[in-house]
């Protein structure tokens, strides 16, 4: 079976603690474009520096991350 071609071509991931992460990581690795929301500016930059398109440190507990989402395929929750 080709996971690949059954995986959406984009994911957004809100909250990229560590199931997050090993999400991003694993999407990464299939060619997954893959952007993230998360609080914490360490975590980011090493998100970053792993390949992850999109970061945007925000509190999903406020209205400020709704503009920087982008345009996604899939979106998970990992709160």
């Amino acid at each position: 079976m080709n996971l690949s071609s059954k995986l959406p071509e984009s994911v957004i991931i809100f909250g990229c603690g560590y199931v997050g992460t090993a999400l991003a990581e694993q999407l990464l690795k299939h060619g997954v474009r893959v952007g993230a929301l998360t609080r914490n500016p360490e975590k980011a930059s090493m998100l970053e520096a792993m390949g992850v398109q999109h970061v945007s440190i925000s509190d999903l507990d406020s209205h400020e991350w709704h503009g920087a989402v982008g345009d996604y395929a899939a979106a998970v929750n990992c709160v």
